[in-house]
């Protein structure tokens, strides 16, 4: 019985780990991270600032990637915004 448990989620696993690997077919042009006001987020404010995004995009293969970052006041904000 457990060997057929191990079997299952291995074949999981290497299938996600295949699928996570791709590369990406269809490029979003935009990628918008929703952050909040306070020092946690200051490496995406830096990432933002320093167009460190763009340039890893670039060396992938992605030139016209974009990241936004969308300041929110709360949590419940944040949630609203994913929901929607």
């Amino acid at each position: 019985m457990p060997s057929i448990l191990f079997r299952t989620a291995g074949a999981f696993a290497m299938a996600l780990s295949i699928i996570l690997a791709a590369p990406a077919i269809v490029a979003a042009g935009e990628v918008r991270v929703a952050v909040q006001f306070g020092l946690p987020y200051l490496p995406l404010m830096m990432i933002e600032a320093d167009k460190l995004f763009e340039a890893e995009a670039a060396k992938r293969g992605l030139p016209d990637e974009k990241l936004k970052l969308i300041k929110l006041s709360g949590t419940s904000a944040v949630n609203d915004a994913i929901l929607s």
